[in-house]
């Protein structure tokens, strides 16, 4: 087995090289960033816009700017990463045999083109995990760093493809289909160029199939640290309130029964007396774990399904 690895690898060792060094990269740049950014700090009322900007809060303010300019585009760059790494390591795996003749050689000397290709599949494949890790990895990190002030559990879907398993799955996804894609081809940069543009229009596809079946809609009541997800896919906004019965009330229904001006003592007491919450109409952060589930399901069938068209046609294949 791991003789067969060897073999498999050697051909592709500067291809691997390659997007190893680019992902060492770019999960160390993230990793270093979010180091960078534990250093800002400040007590939680810094959330508040009025006092944002004054002295005690001076390093979350900081670490707000260094986010927006640089934390911000390593998260940006990291959806990159599986295409980059998926097309350049699957179009030659066999593309590169059939254009440099040496697939009739190749395929003499092994009993079977299917396992040929499997063994290889499973290589690469292995490999190319392996390496994203690393990077989905640092995406987690990051992401933590960058919004500490919402509960891990609820922000499962924020920079959604730029970290964690999805990464990772997308990767292997798109490896696949550059594999089918160059055995077609049966040359590197053809392979390459058709490989590009069918990953693009996948993650196009997967990018507006994640809105599709989301949750119910909902009224959840607002926190300073849970996320909401409204059905436009943006922040939710406040704009009901609940009682401490559980009766929801719009903005103008709550001024209407109120007793005096918004704002005034009379109206705060009387507020506070009912019990009110604000509650946002969305999605709670925890549920939209399902998002990343389905996905990954369909990421491996799709993968398997890749793989085995792959296995089927290269008994077909013309070694040239």
């Amino acid at each position: 087995m791991w003789t067969a690895a060897r073999l498999a690898l050697r051909p592709h060792r500067f291809a691997l090289v390659w997007v190893a060094l680019l992902c060492i990269a770019a999960g160390g740049v993230a990793l270093a960033m979010s180091v960078w950014l534990s250093r800002f700090s400040g007590p939680a009322e810094c959330l508040d816009l009025g006092i944002r900007y004054t002295q005690p809060c001076a390093g979350f303010a900081q670490g707000l700017e260094f986010d927006h300019e640089w934390a911000a585009r390593v998260l940006a760059f990291l959806p990159v990463l599986p295409v980059v790494a998926g097309v350049v390591l699957g179009v030659p795996l066999v593309a590169s045999e059939v254009e440099a003749r040496t697939a009739t050689l190749a395929w003499w000397l092994e009993p079977s083109r299917r396992r040929w290709l499997l063994t290889r599949t499973a290589v690469f494949g292995t490999v190319l995990a392996l390496l994203l890790a690393l990077p989905a990895i640092a995406g987690d990190v990051l992401e933590r760093e960058r919004i500490p002030r919402y509960d891990p559990a609820t922000t499962v879907f924020l920079d959604y493809g730029s970290r964690g398993a999805v990464l990772v799955g997308r990767g292997i996804a798109i490896f696949s289909l550059a594999v089918l894609v160059g055995l077609v081809a049966g040359r590197v940069l053809p392979g390459l160029i058709a490989a590009a543009v069918a990953a693009v229009i996948v993650l196009a596809v997967l990018e507006g199939a994640r809105w599709f079946a989301l949750p119910v809609s909902e009224p959840v009541v607002a926190q300073a640290d849970r996320y909401v997800l409204d059905v436009t896919g943006q922040q939710g906004i406040p704009n009901t309130f609940r009682d401490q019965h559980g009766t929801l009330y719009t903005v103008d229904q709550i001024l209407a029964l109120a007793p005096a001006r918004i704002g005034t003592p009379t109206f705060n007491a009387w507020y506070d007396a009912q019990g009110f919450t604000q509650a946002r109409y969305g999605v709670s952060g925890e549920r939209l774990g399902i998002i990343e589930v389905r996905e990954l399901i369909g990421l491996g069938l799709g993968t398997v399904t890749l793989v085995g068209a792959a296995t089927w046609a290269v008994g077909s294949r013309r070694p040239y």
